[in-house]
Protein backbone atom coordinates (compact mmCIF):
# COMPACT_ATOMS: atom_id res chain seq x y z
CA UNK A 1 0.00 0.00 0.00
CA UNK A 2 1.37 3.22 -0.96
CA UNK A 3 -0.29 6.54 0.16
CA UNK A 4 1.35 10.32 -1.38
CA UNK A 5 1.11 13.91 -0.57
CA UNK A 6 0.88 16.29 -3.74
CA UNK A 7 0.24 20.15 -3.74
CA UNK A 8 -1.83 22.05 -6.14
CA UNK A 9 0.17 24.00 -8.34
CA UNK A 10 -0.77 27.40 -10.09
CA UNK A 11 0.52 28.48 -13.35
CA UNK A 12 1.75 32.00 -14.01
CA UNK A 13 2.15 31.07 -17.93
CA UNK A 14 -0.96 28.87 -18.58
CA UNK A 15 -1.20 25.31 -20.58
CA UNK A 16 -4.01 26.09 -22.81
CA UNK A 17 -4.58 23.64 -26.09
CA UNK A 18 -2.93 20.11 -26.44
CA UNK A 19 -1.15 19.07 -29.84
CA UNK A 20 -2.15 15.56 -29.04
CA UNK A 21 -5.09 14.11 -27.33
CA UNK A 22 -4.24 11.13 -26.45
CA UNK A 23 -0.74 11.99 -25.31
CA UNK A 24 -1.61 15.16 -23.74
CA UNK A 25 0.87 16.98 -25.68
CA UNK A 26 0.74 20.36 -24.81
CA UNK A 27 0.58 23.48 -27.65
CA UNK A 28 2.48 25.80 -25.42
CA UNK A 29 4.74 25.26 -22.75
CA UNK A 30 3.81 26.47 -18.91
CA UNK A 31 5.55 27.59 -16.10
CA UNK A 32 3.65 27.33 -12.34
CA UNK A 33 4.49 27.29 -8.43
CA UNK A 34 3.23 24.59 -6.00
CA UNK A 35 1.60 25.65 -3.31
CA UNK A 36 1.87 24.32 -0.02
CA UNK A 37 -1.62 25.21 1.36
CA UNK A 38 -3.36 22.89 -1.17
CA UNK A 39 -2.76 19.29 -1.10
CA UNK A 40 -4.17 16.08 -2.06
CA UNK A 41 -3.82 12.78 -0.28
CA UNK A 42 -3.61 9.53 -2.14
CA UNK A 43 -3.37 5.86 -0.77
CA UNK A 44 -3.07 2.89 -3.66
CA UNK A 45 -3.53 -0.57 -2.24
CA UNK A 46 -4.04 -3.59 -4.44
CA UNK A 47 -7.18 -5.27 -4.38
CA UNK A 48 -9.11 -9.27 -5.35
CA UNK A 49 -12.06 -7.41 -6.67
CA UNK A 50 -12.70 -7.84 -10.52
CA UNK A 51 -12.57 -4.19 -10.94
CA UNK A 52 -10.93 -1.27 -9.63
CA UNK A 53 -12.44 1.24 -6.86
CA UNK A 54 -12.68 4.75 -7.06
CA UNK A 55 -12.78 6.90 -3.83
CA UNK A 56 -12.58 11.05 -3.75
CA UNK A 57 -13.24 12.82 -0.18
CA UNK A 58 -15.19 9.49 1.18
CA UNK A 59 -17.14 9.05 -1.95
CA UNK A 60 -17.23 6.37 -4.17
CA UNK A 61 -17.27 7.55 -7.81
CA UNK A 62 -19.38 7.06 -10.57
CA UNK A 63 -18.27 4.48 -13.27
CA UNK A 64 -18.04 6.91 -15.39
CA UNK A 65 -15.41 8.85 -13.08
CA UNK A 66 -14.06 5.66 -12.06
CA UNK A 67 -13.31 4.71 -15.85
CA UNK A 68 -11.64 7.83 -16.63
CA UNK A 69 -8.83 7.21 -13.63
CA UNK A 70 -8.84 3.12 -14.51
CA UNK A 71 -7.53 4.11 -18.25
CA UNK A 72 -4.81 6.18 -16.44
CA UNK A 73 -4.18 3.14 -13.93
CA UNK A 74 -3.59 0.94 -17.17
CA UNK A 75 -0.43 2.85 -18.08
CA UNK A 76 0.90 1.13 -14.71
CA UNK A 77 -0.72 -1.89 -13.90
CA UNK A 78 1.04 -5.32 -14.05
CA UNK A 79 -0.92 -8.96 -14.53
CA UNK A 80 -4.71 -6.73 -14.86
CA UNK A 81 -4.30 -6.19 -10.91
CA UNK A 82 -7.03 -4.51 -9.42
CA UNK A 83 -6.46 -1.23 -7.18
CA UNK A 84 -8.82 0.40 -4.20
CA UNK A 85 -7.73 4.51 -4.89
CA UNK A 86 -8.66 6.24 -1.76
CA UNK A 87 -7.79 10.32 -2.66
CA UNK A 88 -9.14 13.31 -0.17
CA UNK A 89 -8.74 17.07 -1.22
CA UNK A 90 -8.15 19.53 1.81
CA UNK A 91 -9.65 22.22 -0.78
CA UNK A 92 -12.23 22.93 -3.60
CA UNK A 93 -12.68 19.55 -5.68
CA UNK A 94 -13.17 20.92 -9.92
CA UNK A 95 -13.23 24.48 -8.94
CA UNK A 96 -10.42 25.88 -10.95
CA UNK A 97 -8.00 24.99 -8.21
CA UNK A 98 -6.02 22.24 -9.84
CA UNK A 99 -7.63 19.67 -7.57
CA UNK A 100 -6.37 17.40 -10.94
CA UNK A 101 -2.94 18.53 -10.80
CA UNK A 102 -2.70 17.62 -7.43
CA UNK A 103 -4.78 14.27 -7.52
CA UNK A 104 -2.98 12.81 -10.82
CA UNK A 105 0.36 13.74 -9.29
CA UNK A 106 -0.25 11.88 -6.18
CA UNK A 107 -2.19 8.91 -7.97
CA UNK A 108 1.03 8.46 -10.35
CA UNK A 109 3.72 8.97 -7.59
CA UNK A 110 1.30 6.07 -5.14
CA UNK A 111 1.22 3.63 -8.65
CA UNK A 112 4.81 4.30 -9.31
CA UNK A 113 5.39 3.00 -5.74
CA UNK A 114 2.48 -0.11 -5.25
CA UNK A 115 3.83 -1.32 -8.42
CA UNK A 116 7.17 -1.12 -8.13
CA UNK A 117 8.01 0.32 -11.39
CA UNK A 118 11.14 2.58 -9.62
CA UNK A 119 10.63 5.76 -12.24
CA UNK A 120 12.53 8.49 -12.27
CA UNK A 121 10.58 11.72 -11.90
CA UNK A 122 11.55 12.83 -15.78
CA UNK A 123 9.86 9.05 -16.33
CA UNK A 124 7.10 9.86 -14.28
CA UNK A 125 6.24 13.28 -15.45
CA UNK A 126 5.39 11.93 -19.00
CA UNK A 127 3.25 9.40 -17.66
CA UNK A 128 1.70 11.45 -15.14
CA UNK A 129 0.50 14.43 -17.85
CA UNK A 130 -1.40 11.40 -19.40
CA UNK A 131 -4.16 12.30 -16.35
CA UNK A 132 -3.71 15.61 -16.02
CA UNK A 133 -1.18 17.76 -18.06
CA UNK A 134 -0.89 20.12 -15.34
CA UNK A 135 -0.13 17.25 -12.62
CA UNK A 136 3.28 16.67 -14.30
CA UNK A 137 4.36 20.25 -12.53
CA UNK A 138 2.93 18.71 -9.00
CA UNK A 139 6.08 16.42 -9.16
CA UNK A 140 7.94 18.95 -7.78
CA UNK A 141 8.13 21.55 -5.65
CA UNK A 142 8.42 25.41 -5.89
CA UNK A 143 8.83 26.70 -9.68
CA UNK A 144 8.13 24.40 -12.25
CA UNK A 145 7.87 24.52 -16.19
CA UNK A 146 6.50 21.82 -18.30
CA UNK A 147 7.81 22.13 -22.04
CA UNK A 148 6.10 21.51 -24.70
CA UNK A 149 7.12 19.16 -27.25
CA UNK A 150 7.29 14.91 -28.33
CA UNK A 151 6.08 12.02 -26.06
CA UNK A 152 10.13 11.77 -24.63
CA UNK A 153 10.72 15.77 -24.51
CA UNK A 154 7.43 16.89 -22.91
CA UNK A 155 8.47 16.76 -19.34
CA UNK A 156 8.28 19.09 -16.29
CA UNK A 157 11.52 20.31 -14.64
CA UNK A 158 11.53 22.52 -11.48
CA UNK A 159 13.75 26.40 -11.78
CA UNK A 160 15.90 26.77 -9.13
CA UNK A 161 14.91 30.00 -7.37
CA UNK A 162 14.88 31.80 -3.89
CA UNK A 163 11.92 34.44 -4.95
CA UNK A 164 9.87 34.89 -2.16
CA UNK A 165 6.77 35.06 -3.00
CA UNK A 166 2.66 34.27 -1.56
CA UNK A 167 -0.18 33.88 -3.53
CA UNK A 168 -3.75 34.86 -1.80
CA UNK A 169 -6.16 32.39 -3.19
CA UNK A 170 -9.49 34.16 -2.92
CA UNK A 171 -12.42 31.45 -3.27
CA UNK A 172 -15.48 33.38 -5.49
CA UNK A 173 -17.52 29.95 -6.01
CA UNK A 174 -16.41 26.69 -4.38
CA UNK A 175 -18.59 25.31 -6.53
CA UNK A 176 -18.12 21.90 -9.42
CA UNK A 177 -17.66 24.36 -12.18
CA UNK A 178 -19.55 24.98 -15.69
CA UNK A 179 -17.05 23.86 -18.31
CA UNK A 180 -14.82 21.28 -17.60
CA UNK A 181 -11.21 22.68 -18.52
CA UNK A 182 -10.72 19.13 -21.42
CA UNK A 183 -13.95 20.33 -23.40
CA UNK A 184 -13.29 24.21 -23.45
CA UNK A 185 -9.76 23.76 -24.34
CA UNK A 186 -10.29 21.14 -27.13
CA UNK A 187 -13.55 23.89 -28.69
CA UNK A 188 -11.27 26.92 -28.17
CA UNK A 189 -8.52 25.19 -29.88
CA UNK A 190 -11.14 24.34 -32.81
CA UNK A 191 -13.10 27.29 -32.91
CA UNK A 192 -11.71 29.98 -31.20
CA UNK A 193 -10.06 33.08 -34.02
CA UNK A 194 -7.42 34.01 -31.19
CA UNK A 195 -6.08 30.67 -30.34
CA UNK A 196 -2.95 31.29 -33.39
CA UNK A 197 -1.97 34.54 -31.26
CA UNK A 198 -2.23 32.70 -28.12
CA UNK A 199 0.67 30.27 -29.23
CA UNK A 200 2.73 33.00 -30.86
CA UNK A 201 2.58 35.10 -27.59
CA UNK A 202 2.99 32.35 -25.39
CA UNK A 203 6.56 31.34 -25.84
CA UNK A 204 7.63 34.81 -25.34
CA UNK A 205 5.49 34.98 -22.14
CA UNK A 206 7.33 31.95 -20.65
CA UNK A 207 10.67 32.87 -21.69
CA UNK A 208 10.68 36.44 -19.77
CA UNK A 209 8.79 34.85 -16.83
CA UNK A 210 11.09 32.65 -16.30
CA UNK A 211 14.42 35.38 -16.72
CA UNK A 212 12.04 37.47 -14.05
CA UNK A 213 11.67 34.20 -11.60
CA UNK A 214 15.03 33.45 -11.66
CA UNK A 215 16.02 37.44 -11.25
CA UNK A 216 13.53 37.84 -8.66
CA UNK A 217 11.81 40.18 -10.07
CA UNK A 218 8.41 39.85 -8.67
CA UNK A 219 6.93 42.92 -10.26
CA UNK A 220 7.79 41.26 -13.78
CA UNK A 221 5.96 37.79 -12.67
CA UNK A 222 3.03 39.52 -11.72
CA UNK A 223 2.68 41.68 -15.11
CA UNK A 224 3.32 38.93 -16.85
CA UNK A 225 0.77 36.21 -15.19
CA UNK A 226 -2.18 39.05 -15.40
CA UNK A 227 -1.44 39.63 -19.16
CA UNK A 228 -0.94 35.82 -19.69
CA UNK A 229 -4.11 34.44 -17.73
CA UNK A 230 -6.30 37.51 -19.65
CA UNK A 231 -5.13 36.15 -22.40
CA UNK A 232 -6.25 32.63 -21.87
CA UNK A 233 -9.11 33.89 -20.77
CA UNK A 234 -9.58 35.68 -24.03
CA UNK A 235 -9.45 32.92 -26.17
CA UNK A 236 -12.78 31.78 -25.11
CA UNK A 237 -14.62 34.59 -25.95
CA UNK A 238 -13.69 33.61 -29.41
CA UNK A 239 -14.96 30.39 -29.70
CA UNK A 240 -18.49 30.14 -31.75
CA UNK A 241 -20.18 30.30 -28.25
CA UNK A 242 -18.31 32.77 -26.23
CA UNK A 243 -17.41 31.30 -22.97
CA UNK A 244 -17.10 33.24 -19.11
CA UNK A 245 -15.46 31.56 -15.98
CA UNK A 246 -15.29 34.70 -14.62
CA UNK A 247 -18.33 35.64 -12.67
CA UNK A 248 -19.18 39.24 -11.35
CA UNK A 249 -17.45 38.18 -7.79
CA UNK A 250 -14.21 37.90 -9.93
CA UNK A 251 -14.29 40.88 -11.20
CA UNK A 252 -14.85 42.34 -8.25
CA UNK A 253 -11.89 40.80 -6.67
CA UNK A 254 -9.70 42.00 -9.85
CA UNK A 255 -11.20 45.45 -9.21
CA UNK A 256 -9.46 45.51 -5.78
CA UNK A 257 -5.76 43.97 -6.66
CA UNK A 258 -5.87 47.09 -9.27
CA UNK A 259 -6.91 49.35 -5.70
CA UNK A 260 -4.32 47.60 -4.05
CA UNK A 261 -1.49 48.30 -6.52
CA UNK A 262 -2.41 52.09 -6.53
CA UNK A 263 -1.98 52.59 -3.17
CA UNK A 264 1.34 50.90 -3.47
CA UNK A 265 0.42 47.22 -2.41
CA UNK A 266 2.43 44.20 -4.41
CA UNK A 267 -0.66 42.90 -5.64
CA UNK A 268 -1.51 41.18 -9.04
CA UNK A 269 -3.99 38.33 -10.30
CA UNK A 270 -3.98 35.74 -12.14
CA UNK A 271 -7.12 32.86 -12.54
CA UNK A 272 -7.11 29.55 -14.64
CA UNK A 273 -10.20 27.40 -15.68
CA UNK A 274 -12.53 28.39 -12.87
CA UNK A 275 -14.09 32.09 -11.42
CA UNK A 276 -11.84 31.94 -8.17
CA UNK A 277 -8.76 34.60 -8.49
CA UNK A 278 -5.54 34.25 -6.98
CA UNK A 279 -3.56 37.02 -6.09
CA UNK A 280 0.53 37.15 -6.33
CA UNK A 281 1.89 38.98 -3.71
CA UNK A 282 4.75 39.41 -0.65
CA UNK A 283 4.67 38.30 2.82
CA UNK A 284 4.97 42.26 3.46
CA UNK A 285 1.73 42.98 1.92
CA UNK A 286 -0.02 39.99 2.73
CA UNK A 287 -1.86 41.57 5.72
CA UNK A 288 -3.01 44.57 3.91
CA UNK A 289 -4.53 43.13 0.79
CA UNK A 290 -6.59 40.68 3.36
CA UNK A 291 -7.83 43.90 5.02
CA UNK A 292 -8.89 45.11 1.58
CA UNK A 293 -10.64 41.45 0.48
CA UNK A 294 -13.06 41.93 3.78
CA UNK A 295 -15.42 38.75 3.47
CA UNK A 296 -14.27 36.88 0.68
CA UNK A 297 -13.08 33.36 1.63
CA UNK A 298 -9.29 33.46 1.23
CA UNK A 299 -6.18 30.52 1.34
CA UNK A 300 -2.73 32.13 2.24
CA UNK A 301 -0.41 30.07 0.04
CA UNK A 302 3.72 29.62 -0.22
CA UNK A 303 5.82 27.65 -2.19
CA UNK A 304 5.07 24.24 -1.56
CA UNK A 305 6.98 20.71 -2.08
CA UNK A 306 7.28 18.25 -4.45
CA UNK A 307 5.21 15.25 -3.93
CA UNK A 308 5.95 12.68 -1.78
CA UNK A 309 5.69 8.98 -0.22
CA UNK A 310 4.08 9.49 3.39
Amino acid sequence: MGTVKAHANIALIKYWGKEDENLFLPSTSSLSMTLDALHTITTVQLSTSDSDLFILNDQIQSSEETSKVSRFVDLFRKDNQKVIINSTNNFPTAAGLASSASGYAALSLALNYEFDHQLSLRDLSKLTRRGSGSASRSLYGGFVKWTKGNNDTSVATPIDSELEMEMIIVIVNAEKKTGGSRAMMKKTKEQSRYFDSWLSYNDRDLQEMEAAIIHGDLNQVGRLAERNAMMMHATMLAIDEPFFYLQPDSLRVIQIVKECREQGLLAYYTMDAGPNVKIITTPKDREAILKHLGDFRTIVAKKGPGAQLI
